[in-house]
């Protein structure tokens, strides 16, 4: 199947509205429960072994996947251990394995369903919205 060409007035736009988000100074305040944080860390180490992602933007990438690590793991010799494997494709578990992926999601919910009793509005709301909660 081909792709469609691009529309040269649609890239122009996009160009001219990016270039001014670029030059924007005011920085993006985000703020995310640690647990959110090793998701999205671990969602950056496996977008960034993608062949093609390559470049300026992929440094980035990394550069922010680095800092969260060091956000979320650098106290615990373990949870470092285990993030620094998230950079070696070789020591990868299966997600396809039933066990791995049921062991796994269990401990992410189990671990944001005791934030939410505990009053956390942010794993509250995610964990509503994930059908952990009434």
């Amino acid at each position: 199947m081909r792709e469609p060409e691009p529309d040269p007035a649609e890239l122009a736009a996009f160009s001219a509205a990016f270039d001014a988000m670029c030059r924007d100074p005011q920085p993006i305040v985000l703020e995310l429960s640690k647990a959110l944080a090793w998701i999205l860390m671990a969602q950056l180490q496996l977008a960034l072994r993608h062949p093609a992602n390559t470049g300026a933007t992929a440094l980035q990438a990394r550069g922010l996947a680095e800092r969260l690590q060091q956000l979320v793991a650098g106290d615990s010799p373990i949870l470092l251990l285990v993030a620094e494997k998230g950079w070696r494709p070789a020591l990868d578990e299966d997600p396809t394995d039933p066990q791995w992926a049921v062991q796994t999601l269990a401990h992410v919910l189990d671990h944001l369903r005791a934030h939410a009793r505990e009053g956390c509005k942010r794993c509250t709301a995610w964990v509503r919205g994930h059908g952990g909660g009434s």
